[in-house]
């Protein structure tokens, strides 16, 4: 049964090919009339140069068209900054390109302060923003027991015995890691102020960037080489194929 399955299968995409072939060429006796077979594979050639063609062309429309919509997106970010890229969290604070977020408050790094404090059981993070108002995250760096147990056991000859345990404890947050994201967030309040400042400039060379890639999109819509070249292929094509429909009319009117 499967042996009789293999081969219908083999037998069904034989035909397939063929019935294709026949599509291709417009019917049977065309498409597999030897006298016409130089004319078959010119008629291919023809049709893959325009696939090949037409291919390209809407890669270099799709490539222009791509240039447009990234400066846009650049322009677009300088225009409206937003809170930008998130550049590391530790628990309640996010960092981000223009702001850092505490819980659901946003403060602006632009003109801010920030210093860490570490303590026994706790480190804490103060920013402090222009108008000299001061906010506050603590974060606990206590070690604190998780409730589960390691020990060591040595061989006795009725068991064993415990020799030795301890319980396994953990913490939230390090000082090493508050420090880390103080002195992140400091260093990012400078790029901040270096953003702010080349704004201005930033803007009016991404703003003349699109305008000269709309331009250019302008044009390759309008025409390019690959076009000029599509456009002839296409012509050439309608020949080849007027020329083989009447040999094909032809081939398939004579008699056998």
């Amino acid at each position: 049964m499967t042996i009789a399955i293999s081969i219908l299968l083999v037998v069904l995409v034989l035909l397939a090919l063929v019935m294709r072939h026949v599509r291709r060429y417009g019917g049977i006796k065309s498409a597999f009339d030897t006298s016409l077979k130089a004319d078959r594979k010119e008629l291919a050639m023809a049709r893959s140069n325009v696939k090949s063609l037409h291919k390209d062309r809407q890669q270099e429309l799709t490539a222009a068209q791509s240039e447009v919509e990234k400066m846009a997106t650049v322009v677009a970010s300088y225009e409206n900054p937003g809170s930008g890229r998130r550049l590391a969290v530790v628990g309640p604070v996010s960092l981000f390109e223009h702001l850092v977020t505490i819980g659901k408050e946003e403060v602006p790094l632009l003109g801010a302060a920030v210093r860490s404090e570490t303590g026994t059981a706790s480190s804490h993070l103060y920013i402090t923003t222009p108008s000299g108002f001061t906010h506050q995250q603590a974060f606990s760096t206590e070690w604190v027991g998780t409730g589960k147990f390691t020990g060591s056991t040595k061989s006795l000859n009725n068991g064993y015995e415990l020799v030795t345990a301890s319980e396994k404890t953990r913490r939230e947050h390090s000082d090493e890691q508050i420090r880390s994201l103080a002195t992140a967030i400091h260093n990012q309040c400078t790029l901040e102020a270096r953003f702010v400042a080349d704004l201005p400039a930033l803007l009016e060379v991404s703003r003349r960037s699109m305008v000269t890639l709309e331009e250019s999109l302008a044009t390759v819509t309008a025409g390019s080489a690959i076009a000029a070249q599509l456009a002839g292929a296409q012509e050439e094509l309608r020949v080849i194929e007027a020329s083989w429909a009447l040999k094909a009319t032809t081939s398939a009117i004579e008699p056998a």
